[in-house]
This record gives structure tokens, sequence and C-alpha cells, in this order.
């Protein structure tokens, strides 16, 4: 049996098999005896070839990894406690300890608690899982009240389970947060609710080291670099993005720099290479290496340990245990080991977006890079000849490799592609790179009180970012950045996979480029493929949309998707804002349109046509359709002025979203999500 070079990388061999358990378990959910039995028969089936065929064996080790996996995300999702998706319990008491600190926003503040014990209607549930607490209470009152890191507190209000999107296109929310490990949300009632009856329960190395650091860095980012760029130096420094604009988020996403403002791989090369540098003083490589990993794991608890941290720390660290052991250093066989202990620690991790895009980018920077490299510099001299076209184009091979890898992953979770994202890469990365390097300096001297050295830092900080962001917002100007499309399924993302992987072992620039082409008409492939096969991209289709105290109506008809809210809750700007963004995406239109109806109302404008004067009863004049209170409860066919209209209560409860329509002559059901 050959191994065409697998045996040097055993971690990876184990890693891919243990990821494709945990991901089909999580897909199939089969019960957990049957995990058990299929697990022992394959580690007898294994001891038995390691006596006999011990050439066949290899294959048994992977079948073993990959059953494994499926165990141990089986176990997972036992131990998780599983609240009923929508569930609301009011007048409840949590009680729990504060994990991470509270984050101010707009119109509320965020916090993190790891819950003890809920208390209900006199009966008590310990479901020990983390529950974000959401206080809508920003007066100077409420803000004195708030929490720090480590307070065990008790706070009364409304425990909710959050429910996954039921809107084709939304976004998944109740997915978001279990990637975060989050299960419930909690809304106190009034923020006197809130009590502290144990302060500060954390270790003393978080206490005295991490955020006393943290709380340095906030400092330099508003005081010594302030305004924007300081919120764009505090994301750069520790992942705190929150504070970041929404129009500089979406310019950073649509030119494809947006990892540059969590922290992620890219920030824990820079502060390695930093070290690598810095600890290659100290005379004794054993010491080397102890000094190394206690800073890469200060900078990791520092940054939330969020996986592709891990990750990046993980490997990291393998680099160094090798150069300390004298042992060559393959750099994918350590992205296997390194994702192999991530997802024995915690197999959820295989879902999170960021764990997926920092695995792709570097399986892609090691496989396509270093070949690249080298064909490039031999083929063409003048560019290994000048230091600086070697480095642009140095750079645009990493972004191109990285970008290649994550092509399925963005497609298939945002629909969206960067026609800039090479070009934006070049120049932001490195000066970004360049704003965080200033930015620890300067952290560094407000951190001993030496805050005058700060403001040296912090203008520099300030002019490298302000150039960074001026590039950004024009990259991202109308029409230039990129393309969006409906997200695809999950079948186009592996057949876009496998050709990213077909693309790293061409042999020759020709093949590359060839190789290249196919990957992109691939995706075009695959996104047309998927859009003749989605029943919502037909037109004059209308979309009965759950909403939390009426209904809401979408109609998608050319390139505009409109929304109607009816009942109590119909000027919730999130339900024009999240189902109309969402459907707009689903069905490729273009622009979004939001109405807001009023049961008492007998008219709502020139876009609605009233046909009954005496009622609220409208009939949209794109699509015939009736909304009206009624004691219908669910949507029907009626006849009215000799034709056929879509008749819709308007008190009804939904559950799912109901997709009708409308052929020119009646209605049909088009499905259910």
């Amino acid at each position: 049996m050959r191994d065409r070079g697998w045996k040097y990388f055993p971690a990876l061999k184990l890693a891919l098999p243990l990821a494709a358990g945990i991901a089909v378990a999580h897909l199939a959910t089969p019960p957990l005896w049957l995990n058990f039995s299929v697990l022992a028969v394959t580690a007898l089936l294994l001891a038995l070839l390691l006596r006999r065929k011990p050439d066949v064996a290899g294959i048994a080790a992977l079948g073993l990894m990959f059953f494994s996996g499926m165990l141990l995300m089986a176990l997972q999702q036992r131990q998780q406690v599983e609240f009923p998706a929508g569930m609301k319990l009011g007048r409840t008491e949590l009680i729990g300890r504060v994990t991470q600190e509270a984050v101010i926003r707009q119109n509320r503040v965020e916090f993190v608690v790891a819950c003890d014990s809920l208390l209900f209607h006199n009966a008590t549930v310990l479901p020990g899982c983390n529950v974000l607490v959401r206080l809508y209470d920003t007066t100077i009152a409420g803000l004195s009240r708030l929490p720090k890191l480590g307070d065990h507190i008790s706070v009364t209000g409304t425990a909710s389970a959050p429910t996954h999107s039921s809107i084709p296109g939304g976004f998944d929310y109740a997915g978001y947060l279990s990637s975060r490990g989050i299960a419930l949300t909690f809304t106190p009632s009034r923020a006197t609710s809130l009590w502290i009856f144990h302060n500060d329960d954390i270790g003393w190395i978080e206490r005295y080291a991490v955020v006393p650091a943290r709380q340095a860095a906030r400092d330099f980012a508003a005081m010594h670099v302030g305004g924007e760029e300081g919120d764009i130096i505090r994301a750069l420094l520790i992942g705190e993005r929150e504070f970041v604009d929404a129009p500089t988020r979406q310019a950073f996403m649509q030119t494809g720099t947006t990892h540059v403002l969590a922290v992620s791989g890219l920030h824990v090369a820079v502060i390695a290479l930093g070290l690598f540098v810095l600890v290659s003083w100290i005379p004794h490589r054993g010491w080397q290496v102890v000094a190394y990993v206690l800073f890469i794991g200060y900078y990791t608890m520092l940054t939330g340990g969020a996986p592709s941290i891990l990750r990046a720390a993980l490997m990291a660290v393998a680099f160094m245990a090798a150069r300390l052991l004298g042992r060559v250093s393959r750099p994918l066989n350590t992205l296997g080991l390194a994702s192999l202990m991530i997802l024995l620690l915690s197999p959820n991790y295989l879902f999170d977006i960021g764990f997926q895009l920092s695995v792709a980018s570097v399986a892609g920077i090691l496989m396509l890079y270093v070949p690249l490299h080298e064909r490039l510099m031999q083929r063409y001299n003048w560019i290994a000849s000048n230091r600086f076209v070697r480095a642009v184009a140095t750079t645009l091979i990493v972004s191109f490799a990285a970008q290649a890898f994550t092509l399925p992953i963005v497609l298939y979770h945002f629909g969206y592609v960067s026609l800039v994202g090479l070009l934006a890469n070049v120049v932001v990365v490195p000066l970004t790179s360049i704003g965080m390097a200033v930015g620890l300096i300067g952290t560094l001297f407000q951190l001993v009180g030496l805050g005058f050295v700060a403001d040296f830092y912090g203008a520099a900080a300030f002019l490298v970012t302000s150039v960074a962001t001026w590039i950004v917002r024009l990259l991202a100007s109308p029409g230039i950045a990129g393309i969006e499309f409906p997200p695809i399924g999950f079948l186009g993302m592996m057949i876009l996979a496998v050709m990213a992987i077909f693309l790293a072992f061409g042999r020759s620039l020709r093949q590359y480029l060839l190789r290249a082409f196919v990957l992109v008409a691939g995706a075009w492939c695959v996104v047309m493929a998927e859009r003749l096969l989605d029943p919502l991209q037909e037109d004059r289709l209308a979309f009965i949309v759950p909403a939390r105290g009426g209904v809401a109506v979408a109609t998608a008809v050319g390139d505009t998707v409109r929304v109607y809210g009816f009942g109590p809750d119909a000027a919730d700007s999130s339900l024009f804002r999240y189902t109309g963004e969402g459907l707009r995406r689903r069905t490729g239109g273009a622009t979004v349109v939001g109405f807001v109806g009023d049961s008492g109302l007998t008219s709502i404008g020139r876009t609605m046509l009233c046909i009954n004067q005496r009622g609220p009863e409208f009939a949209l004049a794109e699509l015939p359709i009736i909304i009206s209170p009624t004691a219908r409860r669910t949507p029907g066919i009626v006849r009215a002025f000799r034709a056929e209209y879509l008749q819709i209560p308007m008190e009804m409860k939904l559950d799912s979203t109901i997709v009708v329509r409308y052929d020119g002559e009646r209605w049909r059901e088009v499905g259910i999500f």
C-alpha cells in the first residue's frame, strides 16, 4: 500500500477523519449506543490488523478516528442542555459568574454569565451553560451597577432560547450564539434587579496581568489614538471590534480585509515573529522555548482564546518545540496537530466560521505559497532581483493562496466575492500590522505610566490606521468592491473545496493559472446551478413571515423585495432590517423597501390598493394579496371583485415562513422554511 508522502503528516491524517466524524454526527445525530458499538468494533478490528496485516491497519486507524469524532460530538450534544427554540420564561432569577466583561452598545449593555442555576415558578434548573445578558438601561444609574469580570451575580428578568432562522437567507442567530457556547439570552426587568453578592472571583494571573493589560490597551486607544482610528486599534490589539462603526466594518468586509479587525492568526504571527526575535537573545534554547510558550499563552488569554487564536498559538508552540528537539517542522502537519487538539478540546469549534476560515487560509498558504513563489522567481529574474517588487509579489501570492482556499467557505456563509481583495490585502495588511506593532509598544508605555511616550506611538498608530481606512473606503466604492450571490449549499462548497485542493497540486505556472481559472469558472457554475435549482429564484413570490406581535408579508418581484409589517410590532426595525435583507440576499434582489401597516388604518398609501373601504383590508399593487383581521387562522384563497386573492390573517401566529407564487392566474405553494 503506497503512502504517497502521507507518512510525513501523521497529525493531519488523524485530524481529517476526526473532523469528518464530527460533521457527520452533527448532521445525522446517531444514538449514543450505536456510536459506542461501532467504535468498539473498529478498535477490535484495528487490534487484529496490527498483528496480522499491519500494512492495511492504517485504514482501520482512520476509521477509528472517524468514529471517535462521531462519539465526541454525540457526547458534546448530550452534555448540552437543549431548551425549546423560542422558549421564554418570565420572572426568572439567574445566578452565575460573569465570564466576559460588559460591552456598552448603542442601546444596551451585554455581558456573558456562566449560569449556575435558573429559578422560576418555584423550580430550579442547573443548565451549566453560558447566558448572554442584555441590559437595556444605559443611564448613568444603570451603568453604575454593571458587574465586573469574575463577579457572582443574581438578576431577575426574562430568559429566552434563541431560534434558528426561519427566514430564507436570514441570519442564524442561534447557531452564532451556539458557536460561542451560549444557550440562552437573558433580559433583566430593570437595572436595579441586578445584585452582586461576590466580587472579583478570578485567578491571580488574570487579575494582575490580563485585566490591567486589556485596560491599558483600551486607554491607549481612547486617549492616545482617539476617534474611529482608536476603535480600530482597539480591535487590532485585543479583538474588541464592537466599537468600530457599521459602515467601516462593511467596507472592510467588501474589500476582503475584515480579518484584520478580528484578532486572528495574522496577529498571532506578528506577535510570534517579534517574540522569536526577542527570545533568540536568551542563551539556552530550552529557556527560549519556555519564555516563548509563556508569552504566547499570555497573549492568547489576553485576546479571549478564540478558535482561530488557539490554532495559531498551538502552531507557534509546536514550531518552537520542534526547534528545541532538533526535529524538522512540517507546517502542514503542525496545522493538523493544532486542529486535532482544538477539536478534541471542543468538537463544536468545527462549526465556528472563524476556525474554518483560519484553517482554510493557512492550508492554502502552506500548499500554494512555496511552489508558486519558487516557480515565479525562477521564471522571472527581474522580480527576484528587485526587493520591492519581490515583496509585493510575495504578498500577492500569500493573499491569492488564502483567498483561493477560503472561497468555498465564504460563498457558503456569505455569498460574497471581493474583486479587490488581492490589491486591498497587499496594502492594508502591512499597514495594519505596523499599526498593531506600534499599538503594542504604546500600550506597554501606557501600562507602566509613561503616557507622554505613549502619545508619540498613538500619533503613529493614528496615521497608519487612517491611511489604511482611507484605502479600504476607496476600494469599497459601489460597483468595484465585489459581487454578491445567494449563498451556495453544502454540496457546492465541497465541490469547490476539491477544486481548490486540485489547484494546489499544479506543477508549472501555466498549470496554476489554468487551474485557478477552473476554480473561478467552477465557482461561477456552482452559483448559477444553485440559482437554477433554488425555487426562491422565481419571480412574483410572496413570503408570509413570522413576526412577534402580528404578521409580516414580503414580496419579491423583479429585483425588489418589499416588506409589509402589520400588528403591534410592525414598526420594529429588525423586522425590515433582518427579514428584508435576508430575503434580498437569498433571492438575489438589489433593493429592499419597507412599509409599516396598522390594523386601524383604511389606507396605506399609493403602494397598496384598498379593496374594501369599510374595513382594513388591502391588496398589494404588485400581487393580489388581502391582509385583514379575520377568523381564518391560516392563509387561504378567496374570490373578490371577480378575481382570486390570497387572504392572510393579520393576527396569525407562525413558526415558519410560508412561500407562495402567483403565476398570473392562481396561487401555488413553493415551500415552507
